[in-house]
């Protein structure tokens, strides 16, 4: 009885080890799986702001339906307009690759109690290295200068750094949304 106990913890330990090392890994640094990368292509998003720091793009401006007609933004020698869209859009999950759609205005819906409203352009290309100029053009026909430049870094096979750098009339701005102030009228 004795040995049985013992023969049955022996066997026991060895299955552990067995467990513990029989098994070959390599961890991160196996590189022959390959991975498919979904990196995300930015929309420019745009806040409007008239001199006083007041919503140009708010549901109260009695101004907002002229002013959407008057924008337009030059991009790759193409003019696009606003395109003025009633339907909201619920949430911003990506179901599909994002594709361009060009400059458009919609409600934005984040549940039942958040809604927003957005100027957006794009997506540009975001999954290769790319260096990318709008021209967002105000009804007075003052420019302003948008640059998107989005460089991927690789080794070996693996993205170690996307860098996304956005400037505003030759200024780095923080993020992809854009406050732009209205220029005054004359």
């Amino acid at each position: 009885m004795q040995y049985t106990l013992r023969l049955r913890q022996l066997g026991l330990v060895l299955l552990v080890i067995l467990g513990l090392f029989g098994c070959k890994s390599e961890g991160p640094t196996d590189y022959d799986e390959p991975v498919i990368y979904d990196i995300s292509s930015p929309m420019l998003v745009f806040d409007l702001r008239d001199s006083q720091g007041n919503d140009l793009l708010s549901e109260d401006n009695p101004e907002r339906e002229e002013l959407l007609k008057s924008l337009h933004i030059k991009y790759e020698g193409k003019t696009y307009p606003v395109v003025i869209s009633d339907k909201p859009i619920k949430g911003e999950l990506r179901h599909l690759p994002a594709f361009f759609s060009g400059f458009h205005y919609a409600p934005l819906y984040y549940g039942e109690d958040k809604r927003e409203v957005r100027l957006k352009f794009g997506a540009l290309v975001g999954y290769k290295n790319a260096s990318h100029r709008v021209e967002f053009v105000w009804a007075s026909g003052q420019t302003e200068v948008i640059t998107f430049d989005n460089t991927i870094v690789w080794r070996k096979n693996r993205i170690e750094d996307i860098k996304w750098v956005f400037t505003l009339n030759g200024k780095v701005i923080p993020s992809e949304v854009i406050t732009l102030v209205r220029p005054e009228q004359r």
